[in-house]
């Protein structure tokens, strides 16, 4: 299976903003020190990363994705049925 790059390059970094009075909080998640995902409490950031958790597992997509893969890799060599993950690969890869 070939590895689709359109995804900006892991790993991504979690990071909090605390606004220092001068705007809101917010999460940002980051890949080599450039802005993948910034988000915020809706404030100026109508479609922000609200919650932690949320942003936790938006920094971690693309090292999930690459789990994926080669957890298939290796199902598929004992001849476990790889449907689902292939399904899920598929839709993390916009096919």
């Amino acid at each position: 299976m070939a590895e689709d790059t359109r995804h900006t390059r892991g790993p991504w970094r979690l990071g909090y903003e605390d606004g220092s009075g001068s705007g809101p909080d917010f999460y940002t998640i980051t890949a080599r020190n450039r802005p993948v995902v910034l988000g915020g409490d809706g404030f100026g950031l109508p479609h922000g990363v609200r919650q932690a958790a949320d942003a936790r597992l938006i920094a971690a997509a693309p090292e999930l994705l690459d789990c994926l893969r080669e957890a298939r890799q290796h199902l598929e060599q004992d001849r476990i049925d790889v449907v689902y993950i292939d399904e899920v690969i598929a839709r993390a890869e916009g096919r």
